[in-house]
């Protein structure tokens, strides 16, 4: 093969992971085919498809694109405006002052003063003016400074859609003041600080080179490209959206500085030091730089922008291989807001060069991650990670979808869909930003807003962990502070010649169609209604012909019904754009109606022990349960996949979006369960996975039996959950937190077949959480409950208060505490039972370990050998009873 001196590093760097290698060599392969199959002109080297090198840049042309911010109007009082408007308000609630200053404390314009936390990374001149950071931004090691990229960002977005002079007066006085720093560093005599804008010196890129790959923390900035990142892009929003001339010249001095900087960097280490370089989260680094060479046609910028490609990541996914649990070679690199901004940068190369690899990146990208690592809400991930493909019921906790993934797995979404015009892309984009994102803002508290980091999914009787939105400012309030300055996106959109308006999204809103001289208003009544989805009325300058597109989603499969100015229109088929042709005039009308239905999403998880834990579904809401528990069984005679049969919409008026669940709970009882919209959630203690069947009875066994614990499928949890551990195992069961009360239930029925329960053993090894030096501690206890009556019938043992071993000062577990029941129990056991841990946290909580032994919490059965004759029979009536239940439920 005859490679060019690049590629040859390329391979050689392969060579120290033969995984790689292979990755590698399919990935040229596929990358020339995938070249030859799209028709380019201009030939394609190998080069090409891994630095994404292009001699010829070409534009691709888009099947559709977005009106821009500025010609949409969100309607006054509807969903969304709500939602926007209060993140306006709590943007001009920000101090100036405390958004700069770590930033001119290091350009030594000011002087930085923490009243508490760790002090200022650059704390500045001493005789400078003082000034205080953000409350609660985090300090030296972290990544502060972020979010004033953000917030610019987020800034001119508000101030593009609602023409709102206070924001855009804000966004000034902050981009003034970073003109005032980058001219500071300018005039220093500090190496490299030409342009520069950061709130760490110049030199923090350069320990990054030097301790690359090194162990050990980062002791002065962890992250300093994902930070730049922020800043070029909140600039960038700045010069185009609000119009601010300086933020322009800010914005191409930072993008000259990291044109040098990058080649420093290859000049120093070459391919080896760089491809190390980038296995550091960096953000959108590319994205920023592809569209400031959009922007201004400086080719250093788009060379610049094809080097930001991290190999170990997107080789794998170029051939449409699932690496991301980093099963193949791309180790450690499975942290998904480090990798979806990454894609979002190649879905942006791909539109301006029309490079198939980095098509193929991102095309193959969403397929895997929709497909084989998400949750019902369209959103992905648990503790900020991808774990193995089809998996996810490994991960059903509450650490689940960081928001910042779900912000950026819309903007993936947006590409492919302007690439497509799939209607279906715009299905996932409804879906994933109705629970993912409307959700996670809280305006209940009306004198400041919260959000939340991790939307929790998986547990029973979670909360969502609101923090305040003027406190912390971690990656997550900088996208949410995005995303809700922006609602009018994606609703509407057009094609390149302008002949179609394309409603996606069913959002009360106008957009103005300076093209033609046409407004459109859309009044949804979405999701609510009963009777409508939306209607469309079109209000041209004078009559004129184009093309009305409406999205009719997937999961319409009711009686759906369109009409024009009260005409039926045919043709209206789900899973497609409705496509409509006339001479439109003012005060045109299409009207929709898509009937929202129940429906079961099943968790993603191929394994015959989750074939039954499901989410329940409204049209596209996540449905949530107002339920301590994470079991809930239909009736009889109803199958889990239809749950019509069991879930009612409390009432049809237009008012209402409360549900009920009629079932039985994890210990055989009668249980009504109110459900709502997961969106709606705001402080209710809820559940979204159910397991919805029993699992595999542990059966009567001479000798003893082993109740299997060792996976997230073998227990039912109230008030707790299965956590990846960051501590020496891999997961957890922890409790929920102090003053409440945790349940363990293992899901596995006990059956003697007649027999009474002699003994129950087990053992565990724990370490208590949160920091009370006193208080009250953590006790364990268990017994055995009736799985019929929900009645408990043996109090087995309980703990002393659990207080040695501590997870803030961690030196290790516990010792494993090995318990057995004493005497004969004697329990009888015709019934089914279930084993229960109850945890009482006290003032701490406890984190214990599932997988230090290959059989979980080693507990084990033990049943007198002789059985009562009565016992044994009333066993085989209630087994025979129960197998006739479970034949007519619908399921295997």
């Amino acid at each position: 093969m005859n490679l060019t001196p690049r590629f040859e590093k390329l391979f050689a760097f392969a060579k120290q992971n033969m995984k790689m290698l292979v990755v590698i060599t399919f990935f040229v392969l596929m990358s020339t085919a995938s070249a030859t199959s799209l028709g380019r002109s201009e030939s394609f080297h190998t080069s090409n498809a891994t630095d994404f090198r292009s001699n010829q840049p070409k534009q691709i042309t888009p099947a559709i694109v977005q009106f821009p911010l500025s010609s949409v109007q969100l309607t006054k009082g509807s969903m969304y405006e709500v939602a926007q408007t209060r993140n306006l308000e709590f943007q001009l609630s920000l101090n100036t002052s405390q958004l700069l200053c770590e930033f001119t404390s290091a350009a030594n314009l000011t002087s930085c003063i923490k009243t508490n936390g760790d002090g200022c990374a650059t704390p500045g001149k001493s005789s400078m003016p003082l000034c205080n950071p953000l409350p609660g931004e985090m300090g030296p090691g972290g990544y502060y400074g972020h979010y004033l990229g953000h917030y610019l960002s987020g800034n001119a977005m508000m101030y593009n859609n609602t023409q709102d002079e206070r924001i855009l007066v804000k966004g000034r006085s902050i981009v003034d003041g970073l003109r005032k720093v980058a001219d500071a560093w300018t005039a220093s005599k500090v190496p490299n600080s030409k342009g520069y804008i950061f709130p760490y010196y110049p030199d923090v890129f350069g320990i990054m080179e030097t301790r690359c790959g090194m162990p050990g923390p980062v002791v002065d900035y962890t992250v300093p490209y994902y930070t730049l990142h922020k800043i070029m892009a909140g600039l960038l929003d700045q010069a185009e959206l609000a119009h601010n001339a300086d933020a322009r010249v800010l914005v191409i001095g930072l993008a000259d500085w990291t044109v040098a900087r990058v080649a420093q960097t290859l000049q120093r280490g070459g391919e080896a030091l760089w491809q190390c370089v980038l296995g550091t989260e960096w953000g959108g680094m590319n994205e920023v730089m592809y569209n400031l060479y959009a922007i201004t046609g400086t080719e250093a910028y788009l060379r610049t922008a094809e080097l930001f490609n991290h190999w170990q990541w997107t080789a794998p996914l170029a051939i449409g291989l699932d690496d991301l649990d980093g099963s193949h070679g791309n180790t450690g690199g499975n942290h998904a807001n480090t990798h979806i901004p990454e894609i979002i940068g190649a879905a942006r190369g791909y539109e301006l060069t029309a490079n198939a690899t980095q098509h193929a990146i991102a095309v193959n990208f969403f397929s895997l991650v929709t497909q084989h690592h998400s949750w019902a809400t369209g959103g992905s991930n648990d503790g900020e990670h991808w774990g193995a493909p089809d998996r996810m019921g490994d991960y059903l906790n509450a650490d689940t979808e960081e928001s910042c993934t779900q912000y950026n797995i819309l903007k993936v979404a947006r590409h492919l869909f302007e690439w497509t015009g799939d209607s279906h892309l715009g299905d996932f984009y409804e879906r994933a930003i109705l629970n993912g994102i409307l959700g996670n803002q809280n305006k209940e508290d009306p004198t400041m807003t919260s959000f939340i980091y991790m939307l929790p999914l998986g547990a029973g009787g979670m909360r969502k962990p609101w923090g305040k939105s003027n406190e912390g400012f971690p990656c997550c309030w900088g996208t949410l502070t995005e995303q809700f300055s922006k609602m009018a996106d994606s609703i509407f959109f057009t094609d390149p010649a302008q002949t179609t308006l394309v409603v996606q999204q069913f959002v009360s809103a106008t957009v103005h169609w300076a093209a033609r001289n046409v407004t459109v208003t859309q009044e949804a009544a979405f999701p609510v209604s009963t009777v409508r989805t939306t209607t469309v009325t079109v209000a041209p300058a004078v009559p004129s012909a184009f093309t009305v597109k409406i999205r009719v989603p997937a999961w319409a499969d009711g009686a759906n019904v369109v009409t024009v100015n009260g005409a039926p229109v045919d043709g209206v088929q789900r899973g497609t754009f409705l496509t409509i042709t006339r001479t439109w005039s003012r005060g045109d009308s299409v009207e929709c109606y898509f009937p929202l239905s129940l429906w079961a999403s099943p968790v993603q998880d191929t394994r015959p022990e989750y074939n039954s834990t499901v989410a329940y579904m409204y049209g596209p809401l996540v449905l949530a349960g107002l339920s301590p528990s994470t079991v809930f069984h239909p009736p009889p005679h109803c199958s889990i996949m239809q749950p019509s049969t069991f879930i009612a919409r409390n009432h049809t008026v237009q008012s209402s979006l409360a549900f009920t669940a009629q079932g039985t709970g994890d210990l055989g009882s009668n249980m009504t369960m109110s459900m709502l919209p997961l969106f709606t959630i705001m402080d209710e203690a809820y559940t979204v996975y159910f397991r919805t069947q029993l699992d595999t009875p542990v059966t009567y066994a001479v000798g003893g039996a082993s109740v299997p614990s060792a996976t997230n499928a073998d227990w039912s949890f109230t008030s707790a959950s299965i956590v990846p551990s960051h501590l020496p195992t891999v997961s957890d069961i922890r409790t929920s937190g102090p003053h409440c009360t945790s349940r363990m239930t293992l899901a596995h029925p006990i059956e003697g077949q007649g027999h009474s329960i002699a003994s129950v053993s087990f053992s565990f090894q724990y370490v208590a959480g949160y920091d009370a030096a006193n208080g009250t501690w953590p006790v364990l206890s268990a017994e055995l409950i009736d799985a019929s009556t929900a009645a408990p019938v043996k109090a087995l043992w309980q703990s002393s208060p659990l207080s040695k071993y501590q997870y803030d000062d961690f030196k290790g577990y516990s010792p494993p505490e090995h318990v057995t029941t004493t005497g004969n129990l004697e329990v009888p056991n015709s019934d089914a039972l279930f084993l229960s841990f109850t945890v009482v946290n006290g003032d701490h909580n406890l984190q214990i370990p599932l997988d230090t032994s290959p059989h979980g919490l080693n507990i084990t059965i033990r049943w007198n050998p002789a059985p009562d004759r009565s016992t044994h029979q009333q066993w085989f009536t209630h087994r025979q009873q129960g197998s006739n239940r479970k034949r007519n439920s619908g399921m295997p």
